[in-house]
């Protein structure tokens, strides 16, 4: 079975906002949609050190703390096993990768009004 391994943070900042980023109109995967910062963890690679990878890849945020809070799997082209993890955020420079072109700090309310997978509205509930 092939099976792709899913790391996303859910970052939250001094006010308990939490931080999405824009997928690029141009990236080939989602583009324009909000998603949570995160990405595929490569082969041999430690989830939680892929989701400290990705969250600075994405982001430019240097995270070490992270806590695993939500896990699921879906079947969509293979099946995926996604982690969410959480981390505080206490700094305001974000810098975004390529992937993106705008990020926003929402709060929950708003967060729960995006068009995002039901996966992350679940996982918030656990921060």
């Amino acid at each position: 079975m092939n099976v792709k391994i899913v790391v996303k943070t859910i970052v939250q900042n001094y006010d308990s906002r939490i931080l999405v980023l824009r997928r690029s109109l141009t990236d080939s995967y989602m583009p324009g949609e909000w998603d949570l910062p995160g990405g595929s963890v490569e082969q041999d690679e430690d989830p939680l050190l892929a989701a400290m990878r990705e969250l600075k890849e994405e982001s430019g945020i240097e995270i070490t703390e992270l806590s695993p809070i939500y896990v699921c799997s879906a079947r969509h082209n293979r099946f995926a096993i996604t982690i969410v993890f959480k981390a505080q955020y206490e700094g305001e420079a974000i810098t975004i990768s390529e992937e993106h072109d705008a990020y926003e700090w929402l709060s929950l309310e708003e967060f729960n009004q995006l068009d995002t997978p039901e996966k992350y509205k679940i996982a918030i509930k656990y921060i």
